[in-house]
């Protein structure tokens, strides 16, 4: 669900690369942005830095449909 919420609101790495901040102050300002607004929406502090500091959403997808370590 956080992954999802991600994408929908665009946070994180789930924000098209042309919209990223090149700014390393303005990042830093956009990750507390995304981590206030997963927060706001009722994700723990674990999940929320764990979305919003992934390298790759679509791979932390993948991971929570069970695609990696699936034993089933």
């Amino acid at each position: 669900r956080a992954c999802a919420y991600a994408r929908r609101r665009r946070l994180g790495s789930a924000r098209p690369p042309s919209r990223r901040p090149a700014d390393p102050e303005q990042r830093r300002r956009r990750r507390e942005k995304d981590l206030a607004a997963m927060f706001r929406a009722g994700f723990s502090a674990g999940i929320a830095l764990r979305v919003i500091d992934a390298d790759d959403i679509d791979d932390l997808l993948e991971e929570a449909d069970g695609g990696v370590g699936s034993t089933g």
